[in-house]
């Protein structure tokens, strides 16, 4: 499970003012650690048969924002590189999913609401999802019943998706 994704506030700006070591070490994080993960893994993987890999993703990856730029090309490098490993490991047993959790109240999250630099830094605390949603979501992928969803980038919020990993639909 590569989950350990992250931004900082600081790199939420525009263009002209984001910082180029900044926005390097946000790419590193988001990118490259997971790519070195699964590069370290890819002979366990393969040995076992029947392995999955999830990478935590992020709807920044295909929405953009105005304000953090270095996030969502980060989070759009981790959906092609799990994309690829998907294509290039699927015959060797290997279940590649990119999963979008929506905004779940984690560390990470503290950071940006404190900053009160974006729209996502003024939701409410409790409109934040608990972990506990998504991490539910990355155990049914992690089983056989996730076979159809393999290869793909998920959101949480897809109703089929949701469906079967037992979470209710989303109202509204």
């Amino acid at each position: 499970i590569n989950s350990a994704g992250f931004t900082k506030p600081v790199a939420h700006t525009n263009l002209d003012a984001l910082d180029e070591a900044l926005f390097d070490e946000v790419l590193i994080g988001n990118v490259r650690g997971p790519y070195s993960v699964i590069r370290s893994l890819v002979p366990l993987l393969k040995a076992s048969g029947d392995a999955v890999v999830v990478s935590v993703s992020s709807v920044s990856a295909f929405t953009g924002s105005g304000s953090s730029l270095a996030y969502c090309a980060a989070k759009a490098g981790l959906a092609m590189v799990t994309r690829s490993i998907a294509l290039e490991y699927a015959e060797a047993g290997i279940r590649v999913f990119g999963f979008a959790p929506g905004v779940v109240d984690t560390g990470m999250q503290v950071e940006i609401r404190a900053s009160g630099i974006n729209p996502v830094s003024q939701l409410p605390r409790e409109s934040l999802a608990d972990a506990a949603v998504p991490a539910r979501v990355i155990a049914f992928l992690c089983g056989a019943g996730a076979d159809a969803f393999a290869g793909k980038e998920l959101d949480i919020r897809d109703a089929e998706l949701r469906a079967a990993a037992g979470l209710p639909p989303i109202e509204g």
